[in-house]
């Protein structure tokens, strides 16, 4: 079907599969309600986290964010076929994200969040890339980075539902909440390549 389709890319895949499966469940994502923590026999805090019910986004819901995430991150600067770096734990933002670049035709190269801060210096500089995307949680890790990053000039980070990121320590780097990004896209002037 997707050679009869002529649907050779991903970005034309997951528009097609939206057309298709509009109104269908696409991605669920549940909000963390609070975080208890609970003292183990061998004296380990482990945290728990109370999870709310499923929040479930259509194909045609997720397809428009990624859209305007495509459309925003143009109005940040980023060009078409561009290399980006996305530097988080997967959720339901990394992949509307990676389709948003899709729709730019940027190369994605991926870093796992576990890695070492000399390992994801590593890896970021031999990508060459200029725009990073991340989450709340490594955005203090980045931080102690930027120094070793001189080609990052920007960040885009996924929020967290509880806490307020600090964008402060990053220099002349522009860093964007991934709403942000999505709210510029909503409103921008570009088209998807």
């Amino acid at each position: 079907m997707v050679e009869r389709e002529k649907l050779e890319t991903l970005d034309k895949v997951f528009l097609h599969i939206s057309k298709t499966h509009n109104h269908k469940k696409c991605m669920g994502t549940r909000q963390i309600l609070r975080e208890e923590s609970e003292k183990q026999p061998n004296g380990q805090i482990l945290k728990k986290c109370v999870m709310g019910a499923y929040q479930w986004r259509s194909f045609l819901d997720a397809e428009a964010e990624a859209s305007n995430f495509s459309r925003g991150m143009r109005e940040l600067g980023l060009q078409p076929r561009e290399r980006v770096v996305i530097f988080a734990e997967t959720r339901a933002e990394w992949m509307i994200a990676a389709q948003g670049f899709f729709k730019q035709a940027c190369g994605i190269a991926t870093i796992y969040a576990t890695l070492g801060e000399d390992g994801v210096i590593f890896a970021i500089n031999q990508t060459e890339v200029t725009t990073l995307v991340t989450s709340h949680d490594l955005m203090p890790k980045l931080k102690n980075m930027m120094k070793d990053l001189p080609r990052i000039k920007t960040i885009v980070f996924f929020e967290d539902q509880h806490q307020t990121t600090s964008t402060e320590g990053f220099g002349k780097v522009k860093v964007v909440p991934y709403k942000n990004v999505i709210a510029l896209g909503k409103g921008s002037k570009f088209g998807e390549e």
